[in-house]
């Protein structure tokens, strides 16, 4: 899950809570309780699927670290009990193969350590090795299923790897699936609680407005003119109402909303004398959007 994705799941929480906070306002209201309720069911899976996938992935890498510490420790062990053999029998090229500083083997990938591991072990099985250093049969063995346990932790967090890539993959479909409720359904069910419930609808929208300014890049700009002489419109109030966005028309009729989110959005245009303007633009992930807008005396 990437930081955008990150960023959006955690106002999904923030919206929950808000509805939480104000359930009496919005039980009473079958058509926002519906879309609230699947909006929560959403999130809930979005929820298990990340704890999931989150505790396996620690659990294997918490695995896989405390084996290696284990197979660290019974590595250098063996290598010193080659290295007085080596040193006591003269033998150089045994001494050269057994030489390993500990920076050297922590820089080993993790596919690299058991090969390594493996290798210093057929070089002590020589019995006379074995006999020098009471390392024993049982100490080999020990070794062994350590190199064994290790190879099997690494197969595991590659699984787990997989796993989490399908998991991510879903996750993204849900986090879709669930824009879309907030977009379509909830944020259309929300403008009326403006004049019902003023506070309600203030929260709402602030925790709405704070996730759409992270991580988008989409800018919408428009030029408001009059239908009949083709004239800018000046001081004409344009808003995007989910968003509890407002700005003013300039002199030129020019209007700007930077950090939009993505998605079906309602602008609104409203002048005494005209008729008040409404429509549904789209709004594309990034990018600029910029359109036309005539108005007509009321």
């Amino acid at each position: 899950m990437n930081s955008r994705e990150s960023d959006k799941v955690s106002m999904y929480k923030a919206v929950r809570n808000i509805f939480v906070q104000y359930s009496t306002e919005w039980l009473s209201d079958p058509v926002l309780e519906e879309s609230i309720n699947v909006f929560d069911s959403k999130l809930n899976t979005l929820d298990c699927l990340m704890e999931d996938i989150h505790c396996n992935f620690i659990e294997f890498s918490n695995r896989k670290t405390e084996i290696r510490r284990k197979l660290t420790e019974r590595f250098f062990h063996l290598a010193s009990c080659i290295l007085s053999y080596a040193a006591a029998t003269g033998n150089d090229e045994l001494y050269q193969m057994a030489t390993w500083t500990e920076t050297k083997f922590k820089r080993l990938k993790n596919d690299e350590l058991a090969p390594v591991c493996q290798k210093l072990l057929e070089l002590a099985s020589k019995k006379q090795i074995l006999n020098y250093s009471n390392l024993g049969e049982s100490g080999m063995k020990e070794l062994e299923q350590l190199i064994f346990s290790y190879k099997g932790s690494l197969d595991d967090i590659k699984a787990i790897t997989v796993r989490r890539k399908a998991t991510n993959h879903n996750i993204g479909l849900l986090i879709s699936e669930s824009d879309f409720v907030l977009q379509k359904r909830i944020d259309h069910n929300m403008v009326k609680y403006r004049e019902q419930n003023p506070e309600f609808y203030q929260q709402y929208t602030k925790v709405r407005k704070i996730s759409h300014s992270q991580g988008h890049e989409c800018i919408l700009t428009g030029k408001i003119i009059e239908n009949w002489s083709k004239e800018p419109l000046r001081n004409v109030r344009v808003s995007i109402e989910a968003l509890s966005l407002r700005r003013r028309s300039t002199i030129k009729g020019n209007f700007r909303f930077l950090k939009l989110p993505p998605g079906n959005l309602d602008l609104v245009c409203d002048r005494r004398g005209y008729a008040k303007f409404r429509q549904q633009y789209f709004i594309p992930e990034k990018g600029k959007v910029n359109i036309e807008i005539n108005m007509e005396r009321s």
